[in-house]
């Protein structure tokens, strides 16, 4: 845990992230019960499956922000879509993602528990869901490269307000939406920060500036409507967001950094099949 950061639950979620561009955001989690020992890791050659696994639909009208937990060696994902958690599993963008049913975006709660023993590691948490979508939700595709219009992250005049994070290099990212257009990271390398920000614009972010290693960062912007159809789960900020730039502003003020538009050759998912999940 980095230094001088809250010790609530907050700062323990920690976002399983593929850099992905390809989460609503701040929404994958990983979490450990206070008290619990840390559990060794998982073999790596291991290729586990959820031994057992819940599905239902969400309540219609529940607040409760979208989120995906690890508690331990359990997998929960609270108010996510089938969109969210294809895009999460495959690492693709949801606009890489073609031929999807509008079904997609509807909510579900997800209780799972890996088989094997050990703590998987976020790799294998990708496959168990992506096993889970195929077994449960019979999904099948296919992967095709396309030319694909992005956001390039690079350099401006920066980086700046980007301090050395503190935490453990090989673990992963803490991202924390803890209100629209309060974005608060710890531990989080640059790959990291590409993903974040295309899970709330338009097309994938790549990282192109060339910064190694982990920071501990903050990024506070206005919204725009696209990107409040995307956050409307998280709650407003405090004392509004009249001060703040536009994200794209914001990232070159706060970060040194910018955003770039290009056109380049990506992966696409294309669904072939896939059907409302088999009753539990």
């Amino acid at each position: 845990m980095p230094a001088g950061a809250p010790s609530n639950a907050a700062m323990n979620r920690i976002r399983c992230v593929v850099a992905v561009a390809a989460l609503s955001p701040c929404l994958a989690v990983a979490q450990q019960s206070a008290g619990t020992p840390p559990l060794g890791p998982m073999a790596a050659d291991a290729n586990p499956s959820f031994e057992v696994a819940t599905i239902k639909a969400s309540i219609p009208g529940d607040r409760r922000p979208p989120i995906i937990q690890i508690q331990n060696r359990r997998w929960m994902a609270i108010n996510r879509t089938v969109m969210e958690l294809i895009t999460l599993s495959h690492s693709v963008h949801r606009g890489q993602v073609l031929n999807a049913p509008r079904w997609l975006d509807e909510q579900y709660d997800i209780t799972a528990q890996p088989d094997g023993e050990g703590q998987p590691s976020q790799r294998q948490w990708h496959t168990m869901v992506r096993k889970l979508l195929a077994d449960r939700f019979k999904l099948s595709s296919h992967v095709e490269t396309r030319d694909v219009p992005v956001y390039e992250l690079r350099v401006k005049d920066g980086p700046r307000a980007l301090s050395p994070a503190t935490g453990d290099p090989a673990g992963p990212a803490n991202l924390a939406m803890r209100a629209q257009g309060r974005f608060a990271a710890r531990n989080a390398s640059m790959r990291d920060l590409a993903g974040e920000l295309g899970a709330f614009l338009d097309r994938q972010v790549v990282d192109r500036t060339g910064i190694s290693g982990r920071y501990d960062f903050t990024l506070f912007w206005t919204i725009d409507e696209f990107q409040s159809a995307r956050l409307q789960a998280f709650p407003l900020p405090e004392r509004g967001n009249a001060e703040a730039p536009n994200l794209f502003t914001a990232i070159q003020e706060q970060l040194g950094l910018k955003l770039d538009t290009a056109t380049a050759p990506a992966d696409v998912l294309v669904i072939d099949r896939i059907e409302r999940p088999s009753a539990n």
